[in-house]
């Protein structure tokens, strides 16, 4: 683990990897198996997701690369192997399960939100709470 002006909040774990410098790691994150560049910014809740269960290339744990001045806002998780490219925006919220190769990219990786009126009070008179 190397760590060089680098911030590094409260509940934050970080296991076999490297942070670039001016890299902010906010806090309730999980950093993996991975080497994130310079000028990073991991918003809370951030997750490498590095272990699936498959072994791929003799490892059971896969690495994750994010790039110089990347963006990642909070509640966020990326599934490894992947890479980011540099200058990335990774909107909050996102499961990021493809690399994104380009730089500057825009990534918004989730499901569109389902509102139902009434079935939370049909849902507690069904199971009589």
């Amino acid at each position: 683990m190397t760590l060089s002006n680098v911030r590094v909040g409260n509940f934050v774990e970080v296991k076999e990897s490297s942070i670039g410098s001016h890299t902010n790691a906010a806090h309730l994150s999980y950093i993996g198996d991975a080497e994130i560049g310079s000028g990073v910014n991991l918003g809370c809740g951030f997750v490498t997701c590095n272990f699936d269960g498959t072994v791929r290339e003799g490892r059971r744990k896969h690495r994750t690369q994010i790039g110089n001045n990347v963006f990642v806002g909070s509640d966020s998780q990326v599934v490894a192997p992947i890479e980011i490219a540099d200058g990335t925006y990774i909107a909050s919220g996102s499961t990021v399960t493809e690399s994104v190769p380009e730089k500057d990219s825009l990534v918004i990786a989730r499901e569109r939100q389902v509102t139902k009126p009434g079935y939370a009070k049909k849902y507690r008179s069904q199971s009589g709470g």
